[in-house]
């Protein structure tokens, strides 16, 4: 079930950061693998999503409170932007991740980086654990989005020990990411993407 309205400014930094990632990922990736990377991230990001508020799984236990009906995009239970967000998240990491491998030549005071790996193991977890981090600062704010404009979109049935997140909300990141790079890489090593 989708729901929707006209009114689609409530989260504004997404539009930013979702426009950022497709002018920066255009110029890294190129058009196609960029579209591929963000079809592929959003899929996962949904369906972990929702299973998560149905089962637990991979993040543990948490609900949409629904507020927000009305004013964005919702597929099922799931806000379209939440599960969209994995996309520029994934993408920032797996960046950032290929800057801090890629091996650096130098030429006087010239620096140059070379080819980065990627598809190595190293970019995988270095990407899963950099997607992690950021979720370390997200979810606690967004958690207290009562105290913002954003208002309270979610809430998890029991408390966490980290400013009210559970510690499987973490992992569920983790894997979550790995699942995300692990199948760019297969699917852009294997069927040439570049």
């Amino acid at each position: 079930m989708i729901y929707s309205s006209p009114r689609s400014y409530l989260r504004p930094y997404v539009f930013l950061l979702l426009g950022l990632y497709l002018v920066a990922g255009s110029f890294q990736l190129g058009l196609k693998r960029i579209a591929v990377f963000t079809i592929l991230a959003y899929s996962i990001a949904f369906i972990s999503e929702y299973t998560s508020t149905r089962i637990g799984i991979p993040y543990g236990v948490y609900h949409y409170t629904g507020t927000t009906h009305g004013k964005e995009l919702f597929i099922s239970n799931v806000p379209f932007m939440d599960s969209l967000s994995y996309s520029f998240l994934g993408y920032f990491s797996y960046s950032l991740a290929l800057l801090i491998v890629s091996p650096v030549t130098r030429k006087g005071w010239k620096f140059e980086l070379s080819h980065p790996p990627w598809y190595s193991k190293k970019v995988l977890f270095l990407t899963a654990i950099l997607f992690v981090l950021q979720d370390v600062l997200i979810d606690p704010v967004s958690l207290r989005g009562s105290r913002w404009f954003l208002g309270q979109i979610y809430y998890y049935p029991v408390e966490g020990i980290y400013f009210g997140v559970t510690l499987s909300n973490f992992l569920g990141w983790f894997l979550v990411g790995l699942a995300i790079i692990y199948s760019f890489q297969k699917l852009d090593h294997q069927d040439g993407l570049v």
